[in-house]
């Protein structure tokens, strides 16, 4: 009579991976479910997650053409919330600036205070900035146009802040890599980002390496101007190919000036350069004390 299948339910008392969604189609519709690392997420934030979700499946089961890049994640209900939470308060008045901009905004008010510290070395607002220009000036003299992808491979240092805020002053978008990626990485990283060059600094200097021949420009795969890419952070690759996420300045300073206002960041604190670049959370280590 051959075989009969059912499905069987397994009770997992462990998360083997930090986020994992579950979807089984029934006779009924969708199945979701999520298993988590508790260390990671607490419930509240995964029925968050879950609720979004929903959202996302009900809206593409009513359009069925609707593109990914054009849903929303936020009800209805819940936009509504956030409007009337923040409107009228100071934040809203930073999300339409880019991230290099909130910087030099900084310059012009407290040039002479320490914007950076690394062992022995400090180094004011006005001494920060100047090499950013002249950086800056080396970029777009090397044919850096707007929403250029430059890769950076430079060690944890002043000089990678440096370079940082220099590729974004030339309006270009930061793509940084570890300065010890394995070359089977950089290299495939290096022609599915459509890169243009490697910013390096060595023998105490700042060098630019052209990349020729990478293929279509980002440029062409935005959605419109006001996209205003930023950063490009590329997935750790351990379920396939690396996957590269684009960053706009508007989500980098939303995320910012929540982060300053959660943990009371104030002008008297020292923020510790303690994540890897390759890592989303650099980048609030990075701009939060400097903007």
């Amino acid at each position: 009579k051959g075989f009969q299948i059912e499905p069987y339910h397994i009770q997992r008392d462990s998360s083997q991976f930090d986020l994992t969604f579950e979807v089984t189609e029934t006779e009924a519709g969708l199945k979701v479910g999520i298993n988590y690392c508790t260390d990671i997420f607490n419930k509240e934030s995964v029925k968050l997650m879950m609720d979004r979700f929903i959202e996302i499946l009900i809206a593409v089961s009513l359009h069925r053409d609707v593109r990914i890049r054009d849903l929303s994640i936020v009800s209805t209900e819940a936009r509504q919330w956030i409007i009337e939470k923040e409107q009228g308060e100071e934040v809203w008045e930073y999300l339409n600036q880019s991230i290099d901009g909130l910087i030099e905004k900084q310059v012009q008010e407290n040039a002479d205070k320490t914007a950076l510290i690394s062992g022995e070395i400090r180094m004011s607002y006005l001494e920060f900035w100047n090499k950013v220009l002249k950086l800056s000036e080396m970029l777009v003299n090397n044919g850096i146009k707007n929403n250029d992808v430059v890769i950076i491979q430079i060690k944890s240092s002043i000089e990678l802040f440096i370079a940082i805020t220099a590729v974004l002053k030339s309006n270009g978008v930061c793509l940084p890599i570890e300065a010890d990626c394995p070359q089977i990485r950089f290299d495939y990283i290096r022609k599915n980002s459509s890169a243009v060059g490697v910013l390096l600094y060595t023998d105490h200097r700042f060098n630019f390496e052209k990349i020729t021949g990478n293929g279509k420009s980002i440029r062409s795969v935005l959605k419109d101007k006001e996209s205003n890419p930023a950063y490009i952070i590329y997935t750790s690759g351990t379920s396939g190919n690396p996957k590269g996420v684009l960053l706009s300045h508007q989500g980098i300073v939303n995320h910012l000036i929540g982060k300053i206002k959660e943990t009371k960041l104030s002008e008297n604190d020292i923020i510790s350069q303690s994540f890897g670049i390759r890592f989303v959370a650099s980048i609030w280590q990075f701009a939060a004390p400097l903007c």
